[in-house]
């Protein structure tokens, strides 16, 4: 499984370690976030710890109440149980490394590609099942403090 690329809502995700790899103990995704992809809505892990650490471009991550730009080279820790999302607030592409703690996160991915090849629309509502399946949750939507390219609102 490892080396399959997904396609999220415009954004691409391509597995680079899997549970059965890392004998559970991690999973590794690489991300390419495409400027204009819709935002991946804020939501809570509550299996994973995750870490992200952006590779290309810049990144806009709100972990809690704490909204950061991440440059490339930047690292960002999201332990399980704190909302966090991110965005690409740039023109050009973003690519970042994702690692999930322990293992089982790549799944969703799996299943939210299917999802979305099948039709299913990327919103709130009709992902909050398939989320739930795994161990995740939606949470309301955050309040930007940064706008695009770094600029206070």
């Amino acid at each position: 499984m490892a080396g399959r690329t997904l396609n999220l809502t415009g954004n691409q995700a391509t597995i680079k370690a899997t549970s059965e790899e890392t004998g559970g103990t991690f999973a590794l995704l690489e991300f390419v976030a495409v400027p204009g992809a819709p935002e991946l809505f804020a939501h809570v892990h509550t299996r994973e710890d995750e870490c992200l650490y952006v590779i290309e471009g810049r990144l806009l991550v709100t972990v809690g109440q704490d909204e950061q730009l991440v440059e490339a080279g930047g690292f960002v820790f999201m332990p399980r149980r704190a909302m966090h999302c991110w965005r690409n607030p740039d023109p050009n592409p973003a690519r970042f490394l994702t690692m999930l703690l322990p293992a089982g996160g790549e799944r969703y991915f799996l299943d939210l590609a299917a999802a979305l090849a099948a039709g299913t629309p990327a919103t709130i509502q009709a992902l909050t099942p398939l989320m739930a399946h795994h161990g995740m949750r939606p949470v309301q939507p955050v309040v930007r403090l940064v706008g695009d390219h770094g600029s206070i609102q």
